[in-house]
């Protein structure tokens, strides 16, 4: 239990170093539980681009969060 609550704080704060933008659709998509296009929608932007915030967010958080918690780091490129 006390391991789960020190990942979740990590990913929380790991969340807090991503853009604006790129936490706002983490929060809407993976806490709101919105669909992409609800988020981009709700955000005044092109799926396309709630789709390359997303892949955006998921490659910093990976790289931010890989040696802490022995995630894979992301591809390179």
């Amino acid at each position: 239990e006390a391991g789960r609550v020190a990942v979740r704080a990590r990913v929380l704060d790991a969340i807090q170093h991503l853009d604006a933008i790129q936490r706002e659709v983490v929060d809407l998509i993976y806490f709101q539980g919105c669909t992409e296009k609800e988020a981009a929608e709700l955000l005044n932007v092109s799926s396309k681009t709630v789709q390359r915030l997303k892949k955006q967010a998921l490659e910093a958080l990976g790289a931010d969060l890989g040696p802490d918690l022995n995630l894979p780091a992301p591809p390179e490129g």
